[in-house]
Formats: structure tokens, C-alpha cells, sequence
């Protein structure tokens, strides 16, 4: 395929991308999950659409599928906070607290947030060598504290 013929492709991959996002955005879920499917054959080694397919399915209260979809994005882009939320989450709430935590502490050992540092106290409540084990402590953000009061739920865009 010679590089124009790329670009264009590029482009209709930005397109429909755009459009799941749009579609997922207004609660079409379905359509968001179709485009998602498609992409995913297109470029399988996109962490951005797999992590996008699993919010969908994670916002269809599909966990299981949702966890799959998490979890490829994270392989693909281990560094992705967003990714390792969302994972987290989804399998928080399929009742996998161990690997909930477990990725957590994942992802704690190549990257700092805010928003894992601030749920440690409230996982973790004899949590200080967990605290003092990373680098930052920061301040609990208010999503986190009415996330974990009421339901674990996963960023907004991944």
C-alpha cells in the first residue's frame, strides 16, 4: 500500500473512531460497539480502541467483556492511566478485588496518580508501607471520595 493510500485509511480510522466516541457519548451503545468491533479488526494493536470498547461495555454493565477489552488495552499500553482504571474498575465490580488490587499495585509500580493514591486509604486501611512503597502521596480528589461511597465507576474517557 503506498504511503497516500495510508494516509487516507489514517484519516477513516479518525473518522469512525470520532464517531464511536460521539455514538458511546450520547449512550448509543450498540452502534459505538459495531464501529469499536470493526476498528479492532482494522488495528488490533490499538490500545485506544480496545480501551474505548471496554468503557462501552463496562457502561453496559457487560463486566465480563469490559475486563477482556480493559485488559488488552493495558497489555498494549501498560502506561496508560486511563486503561488501568478502567480495568480496575470493572473488575472491582465483577467482585475480582484481588485483581482489582493487583492491578492497581501494577501500575503503581511503573507510573503515579492521583486518583489510585487517593483510593489507598479507603482499599488499603493498614495501607502505610503500601503508602510509603510509592513516591507521591497526593490529596483524594473529590470524584474518588463519591466514587467509593456510593459506586466504583470507571473515568470518563478512556
Amino acid at each position: 500500500m503506498n504511503s497516500a493510500a495510508k494516509v487516507v485509511k489514517q484519516r477513516d480510522f479518525a473518522k469512525l473512531l470520532g464517531r464511536a466516541i460521539r455514538h458511546r457519548d450520547k449512550s448509543e451503545y450498540d452502534d459505538a460497539i459495531r464501529i469499536l468491533r470493526a476498528l479492532v479488526k482494522v488495528k488490533p494493536e490499538s490500545a485506544s480502541v480496545h480501551g474505548l470498547l471496554g468503557d462501552v461495555y463496562w457502561r453496559l454493565g457487560r463486566l465480563k467483556q469490559a475486563v477482556q477489552s480493559l485488559k488488552r488495552a493495558t497489555e498494549l499500553a501498560p502506561k496508560s492511566e486511563l486503561a488501568s482504571l478502567g480495568l480496575f474498575h470493572a473488575l472491582w465490580e465483577s467482585g475480582k478485588i484481588e485483581r482489582a488490587k493487583a492491578e492497581m499495585k501494577r501500575y503503581l509500580a511503573i507510573g503515579n496518580t492521583r486518583e489510585y493514591d487517593s483510593m489507598i486509604p479507603s482499599l488499603f486501611p493498614k495501607a502505610n508501607s503500601f503508602l510509603s512503597s510509592n513516591s507521591k502521596k497526593s490529596k483524594p480528589n473529590s470524584r474518588t471520595k463519591n466514587s467509593l461511597r456510593q459506586k466504583h465507576e470507571p473515568p470518563d474517557s478512556l
